[in-house]
């Protein structure tokens, strides 16, 4: 795993030459990729490579002004933005020079991922920055005396720059709940990380963090379908091919492939372009009823004439992987998917791939999600008319529910008081996270240690209030971008491919293929129920007929079962949330625990088992980390 790291200020702590060789030893794998550092004054940097990425410092000198950038990461127009001033300039050497002259600003033009650190002898300013989807993340931690940095937060914690790093409880709540710690917050009080497209400047002893790109809706209502369809082939392909040439030799290049629609455009146009080379495809199964759909990876595959792989990943592989797995997760993360994605990732490494390319971003860009649906479902609802919703339904209708236990009328009850959940809280208003919002699941002390005021939909509510669009889909599509993407899905694929020791690629997050997708009118994208509605008819010529027709899977994961079923996992849960260590945290009540791990015994849904897998990695990270 590489990245950037290091410090401005900080006076009171002694540095020694060999810093940046010990921050970067608390990254895991770090050891295979030479180390580059430099030190300027009280800043100290150092940058190093990873499989597939890049990493340098380049520094130069210029009107008695000294410029400085430490870069790790991949640039896919390198030809458009950073023209050599020699020829075969080194690339960072040629983006020094571009942030010389066009400062920040300059990012909004690079398409790549990466993150970055510039310290700019005018301003006497270190920034820190990272790409518009932010592919590798960035924590810090900015106090009036001192600027710590690190793509790997665990490392900061080694470095001591502070007396203590206190958990965040907010986060912990955040995490239980949602199976992620929302941007900023990290697990610790005093450290952030820093948001997609953004970039934090650092003057006498101030740092201000700010935008530089966002995802701005302008809907095309001049142009027709077709040429819309036209515009979106073009610059996928053109996002493909880009990532291609910047990745290695095309026998040692593959791609995640589940079946599905995003995953299936892939292997097809990368089938296209790297002919007559076949693509790699590596797909996960599962042994579980209702989790194996590899029957659309093959059908995919066959379609494209892909050198196809697979692997069934059991319980087993899930309890004998975990504690490395935790190992490499910056900070404590719920998705239990990310460990098909690990073992996808590691029989592509085993078949001699360096690079994959993964489908991440296609459903948030093109309305691909279930819930997007449902909400259309809850707002059909307000279309009858207002007498009939309140006299009626709501008056007459629910004052009955408690007397009336017939199924069907409960859901009908269900629907209507859900419909009238304002957005956006009525995007969260059910599962894990209104399970877990209630007192008698959290401890007392610990609610005020999180603060009354505290609501998870907070982190909601912010992104969904600055959308710049008159869209409810687009709002929840801006919301996925911004949460689900960025926190989840992104970290997941990323820390389990370095993992195993792969670069990924996301040709979706290229940001013309975002920019233009934002363009693309709301009732285009998704037409009444019809999820992806306007992606499917772009490549109805191209796909299987069958991907076309299937229902969203992906990579999930039986967890809920497998903690019933599999006595290793069951064992390990009990002892750790059994233990002494976890109950004198003092999360959630007695009552409250015994109630989940009673429930999940029976319950046939994942809502228990997907909050004891939460606190059970929450636990293991905390005590491998030493918290």
């Amino acid at each position: 795993m590489g990245g950037i790291c290091g410090k401005l200020g900080f006076d009171h702590l002694t540095f020694q030459p060999s810093f940046i060789e010990d921050f970067f030893r608390h990254f895991p794998g770090s050891g295979h990729f030479p180390i580059h550092q430099t030190s300027l004054g009280s800043a100290i940097i150092g940058a190093q490579a990873s499989s597939g990425y890049i990493s340098g410092i380049s520094q130069k000198t210029h009107y008695n002004h000294t410029f400085l950038l430490g870069f790790y990461g991949t640039i896919y127009n390198p030809q458009a933005t950073l023209p050599g001033e020699k020829p075969n300039q080194n690339i960072i050497d040629r983006l020094l020079n571009a942030l010389e002259q066009n400062g920040m600003p300059f990012l909004n033009r690079l398409k790549g991922d990466f993150v970055l650190t510039f310290w700019d002898g005018r301003e006497q300013s270190l920034f820190l920055a990272v790409d518009h989807t932010r592919i590798h993340p960035l924590y810090y931690q900015a106090s009036s005396t001192g600027l710590a940095f690190s793509s790997f937060l665990p490392a900061l914690l080694k470095q001591s720059l502070d007396t203590s790093y206190p958990i965040n409880p907010q986060a912990v709540m955040a995490m239980v709940s949602l199976s992620v710690i929302p941007t900023p917050e990290t697990i610790f009080q005093n450290i952030a990380k820093l948001p997609p497209a953004h970039f934090l400047a650092y003057k006498n002893g101030k740092a201000i963090v700010a935008p530089y790109w966002n995802m701005e809706f302008s809907p095309s209502h001049s142009a027709s379908s077709r040429t819309l369809q036209h515009e979106t082939r073009e610059l996928f392909s053109l996002a493909i091919s880009s990532r291609l040439q910047t990745s290695s030799q095309a026998n040692h290049i593959g791609a995640f492939l589940s079946g599905g629609i995003d995953s299936s455009t892939i292997v097809g146009t990368m089938a296209q372009q790297l002919s007559p080379i076949p693509v790699k495809s590596f797909s996960m199964g599962f042994d579980v009823e209702g989790f194996n759909e590899l029957t659309y990876a093959r059908i995919t595959a066959k379609a494209y004439q892909a050198e196809h792989f697979e692997y069934y990943v059991t319980s087993d592989d899930v309890f004998t992987a975990l504690p490395y797995l935790i190992k490499n997760y910056d900070e404590p993360f719920g998705n239990a998917s990310a460990i098909p994605t690990y073992f996808c990732a590691k029989l592509a490494k085993e078949h001699g791939v360096d690079v994959l390319f993964a489908g991440d971003g296609g459903d948030e860009l093109f309305a691909g999600n279930d819930r997007y649906a449902t909400q259309r479902i809850f707002d059909y609802y307000f279309l009858l008319p207002k007498f009939a919703r309140k006299t009626f339904l709501e008056g007459l209708f629910c004052s009955s529910a408690k007397n009336i236990q017939f199924n069907l009328f409960q859901k009908i009850i269900k629907y209507i008081r859900r419909a009238n959940i304002p957005y956006p809280d009525r995007l969260l208003s059910w599962g894990v996270k209104d399970y877990t919002d209630k007192h008698e699941f959290w401890n007392p002390l610990f609610i005020e240690k999180v603060g009354e005021t505290f609501s998870i939909l907070d982190y909601f509510r912010s992104h969904y209030e600055e959308a710049r669009t008159t869209s409810e889909l687009n709002r929840q599509l801006y919301i996925d971008i911004k949460t689900t993407l960025s926190d989840n899905d992104i970290p997941k694929v990323v820390s389990m491919t370095k993992a195993a020791n792969i670069a990924v690629r996301f040709p979706f997050l290229d940001p013309s293929l975002m920019e233009f997708a934002a363009k693309i009118p709301a009732n285009l994208k998704m037409k009444r129920l019809q999820l992806r509605s306007f992606f499917k008819d772009t490549y109805r010529d191209f796909l299987p007929p069958e991907v076309l027709k299937k229902t969203k899977h992906g990579f999930g994961l039986p967890i809920t079962f497998w903690l019933r079923e599999n006595k290793n996992l069951h064992d390990l849960m009990n002892d750790v949330l059994g233990s002494q260590r976890f109950q004198q945290r003092g999360l959630i009540t007695p009552k409250g625990l015994k109630n989940v791990l009673e429930n999940h015994k029976t319950d046939n849904t994942s809502l228990y088992g997907t909050i004891i897998w939460n606190l059970l990695i929450l636990e293991m990270w905390l005590e491998l980390h030493d918290q």
